[in-house]
């Protein structure tokens, strides 16, 4: 669906939808129409209004409905550029994030964490197995058959840790490109993850983009500072079992990169790194913040 008018307000198309709806964009880009089939938009409009009960970060819906045999909702935009973006700018500009830019990203964040605290329940053997297909390990292990043993002892290890740790709704994607200065976009791969998962990507997401020097297919817009570390920590309080959550969350980064190859041989051997280094019971933290600049 390329284009469509919605009470003589033109839309026109931002993506195609990946279940069965697309999202288009008006003129000035201050709403978003998410437009397709009634089932799709029925359980996306009650999963986005739950949201908002529970007072995560995310759009208001400023109408709903049906028309021409498609159910629709309009969101407000929460912004025209995302966190990586802003940031990217503030170092252009000045040569750092400006504060006042960081404390609005550690405003967002604090908030989807405020809320996403109120959905915390016991994990489960089942709510495990669910995670772990999430970040598709199997898949990983696949990608790495020479290196199987390790991951799956690396598992092992960090689900022990995290045996106590309860599940709690999570993003799953909570990177500064799903951030904006309004709040939290694209929800899309959702599922119930342990609770700091979705802190650890937030923080860390720099550590697994290459420089722009190493002239990969992808390359980090930003860096955060020892300082704005400390400050994240500070302000949103300390990550317990930090290394088991990074761990964890190396899997998804490092699987599926076959569409960039220089990107995907960087990410394996940094992510054989970070698994050897875990085993070894060496800090992961101190590998982040020794290795974040890379």
């Amino acid at each position: 669906m390329k284009s469509f008018t919605l009470n003589h307000e033109s839309f026109h198309e931002v993506k195609a939808g990946r279940r069965g709806a697309a999202v288009l964009v008006n003129e000035d880009k201050t709403k978003y129409l998410r437009i397709g089939e009634p089932a799709v938009l029925g359980r996306e409009l009650a999963f986005h209004q739950e949201l908002l009960k529970l007072g995560f970060p995310v759009a208001p819906i400023l109408d709903s409905g049906a028309i021409d045999g498609h159910e629709y909702s309009v969101e407000a935009s929460l912004g025209a550029e995302h966190f990586s973006v802003l940031f990217a700018a503030d170092l252009a500009a000045s040569g750092h994030i400006e504060p006042a830019t960081f404390a609005k990203y550690l405003a967002i964040v604090e908030q989807f964490r405020t809320a996403q605290v109120k959905t915390e329940r016991a994990a489960t053997p089942e709510g495990w197995a669910t995670f772990l297909d999430a970040l598709h390990v199997s898949t990983l292990k696949a990608e790495l058959p020479d290196f199987a043993n390790q991951i799956d002892a690396a598992v092992t290890k960090a689900t022990a840790e995290l045996a106590a740790t309860p599940f709690c709704l999570t993003h799953g994607d909570l990177t500064t490109h799903n951030i904006l200065p309004g709040g939290v976009i694209d929800f899309g791969d959702h599922f119930t993850g342990p609770t700091g998962y979705d802190l650890v990507t937030a923080l860390s997401v720099p550590f697994w983009i290459p420089r722009s020097e190493l002239n990969f297919e992808y390359h980090k817009l930003y860096n955060f500072t020892d300082a704005e570390v400390t400050s994240f920590l500070n302000h949103l309080g300390p990550i317990p079992n930090f290394d088991a959550l990074f761990f964890l969350k190396s899997i998804w980064w490092d699987v599926k990169n076959h569409p960039a190859p220089k990107l995907q041989a960087w990410r394996h051997h940094l992510f054989r790194q970070v698994t050897t280094r875990y085993l070894s019971n060496e800090s992961l933290f101190s590998f982040y913040l020794d290795h974040k600049d890379d």
